[in-house]
């Protein structure tokens, strides 16, 4: 009687062994249907850049650009006083820094000298004012001025020893058309020192945009500056002359010094050399510069700059 009963409960044990295993079987199976999902999702990629391209850095060198907006704001004189402000430039010859010298203004990157920085205009070399082919700079109209790209880095490999120091480059508007007058003056706060400056320019367009033709002419004056002007100017110091047949003593007398009668003095006797020093030097300058461009092809244009 009892072994009827047996047959049912195998039957249902072995009914739930299969359910299970099914179970088993199917969770791998849908791990398997899973993953094409997840390759289809990665098709888009994401990068994250560290180094944007912008002005200045798209070249092998860095490249510091003044504009035409921040020249005006400074109402130079000649860009010599905005190159002065940068601090990639030492003093050269210039309105504030030379001393009885032809009024000329040059450019020195770095304090590596002004032979090894190299001025150019629109990428062309210039004709030099004296034989070690230095560049005045104040010929450069203002009014023509467009920007101005200095080459910080050296590019001797580009242009030469006298680029060791890097190129300053000066891009000249020849597409101006119309009339402008541009005119500034300034004064020192003790009433000296005045600078007057005045340019006009003019241009117009030939043969439907083709070409272009523009003249500028211009005019600045600056009056001395001397530094007895200012307090504190006889202060000793600096620069010495002797006396008329004055003898140095000699040991532990140090600084002490004989005068023409014998008698032993304090120190060397100064001299005062600011009165024939400057703090800015007189000029009067008169300029003219004149572009034109033509375009003879597409590929092939005629220019000129005098």
């Amino acid at each position: 009687m009892k072994r009827p009963q047996l047959k049912p409960l195998l039957l249902s044990s072995t009914l739930l062994s299969l359910a299970g295993l099914s179970l088993i079987a199917a969770a791998p199976a849908m791990a398997q249907q899973a993953a094409p999902q997840a390759n289809e999702e990665s098709d888009v990629v994401i990068v994250t850049g560290t180094r944007i391209a912008r002005e200045g850095y798209v070249s092998s060198s860095p490249i510091t650009t003044i504009d035409a907006e921040e020249i005006s704001r400074k109402q130079p004189v000649d860009v010599e006083e905005v190159l002065r402000a940068m601090p990639q430039f030492l003093p050269g010859n210039g309105g504030q820094v030379n001393n009885g010298s032809s009024g000329t203004s040059t450019l020195d990157l770095r304090g590596l000298s002004t032979p090894r920085t190299l001025p150019l205009i629109d990428g062309k070399r210039m004709v030099a004012f004296d034989p070690n082919g230095l560049f005045d700079v104040t010929a450069i109209p203002l009014a023509l001025l467009e920007r101005v790209d200095v080459v910080t880095g050296g590019a001797s490999a580009v242009y030469g020893s006298d680029a060791v120091a890097g190129v300053v480059n000066f891009i000249l508007n020849d597409d101006f058309k119309g009339v402008q007058l541009d005119t500034s003056y300034s004064i020192t706060d003790h009433g000296d020192g005045e600078v007057e400056n005045i340019q006009g320019t003019m241009g117009a367009g030939l043969d439907d945009g083709r070409g272009n033709v523009v003249l500028s002419i211009g005019y600045a004056n600056k009056e001395a500056v001397y530094q007895t002007r200012g307090p504190g100017s006889a202060t000793p110091g600096g620069s010495f002359t002797t006396n008329p047949t004055a003898t140095d003593a000699p040991g532990p007398l140090g600084d002490a010094q004989f005068d023409a009668n014998g008698n032993l003095v304090p120190f060397y006797q100064g001299f005062d050399f600011n009165p024939q020093n400057l703090y800015q030097s007189p000029q009067t300058r008169w300029n003219a510069t004149a572009l034109a461009k033509y375009a003879i092809t597409d590929n092939v244009e005629a220019y000129s700059r005098f």
